[in-house]
């Protein structure tokens, strides 16, 4: 419940596009030499995604050159991302806390918000 209160929608929407199309990508990276999209290529590659994600490591490395790559591009996202959620920019697109902002001291009387003075 409260996740969902954190972030607007259209970041949550970017979330799942971005991790649905990494982890398709990796499915068609891992796809046998004869062409067959096996069930086993897409859990590994969902397991291998979803452990990227949490900060773990793969159980083992990718011979494809083609996997090698896209896991290091894949990696340097994961960088950035863990690099702007420590320094705080998500807040950008945090969800207003007050559905009105408040620009005047008789706005601020006016809120619901407590007030706390100091003499």
């Amino acid at each position: 419940q409260r996740l969902k209160y954190i972030f607007n929608w259209e970041a949550w929407i970017l979330f799942v596009v971005s991790l649905l199309s990494a982890i398709t990508a990796w499915w068609v990276c891992l796809v046998d030499y004869d062409g067959r999209y096996a069930a086993s290529n897409f859990i590994e590659a969902f397991s291998s995604m979803m452990s990227l994600l949490f900060g773990l490591g793969i159980t083992r490395i990718p011979k494809k050159k083609v996997v090698k790559c896209f896991l290091m591009i894949y990696i340097f996202y994961c960088i950035h991302m863990q690099t702007a959620l420590t320094a705080n920019i998500f807040t950008l697109l945090s969800v207003p806390r007050s559905e009105e902002t408040i620009k005047t001291p008789e706005d601020l009387v006016n809120s619901k918000m407590p007030i706390c003075a100091v003499e």
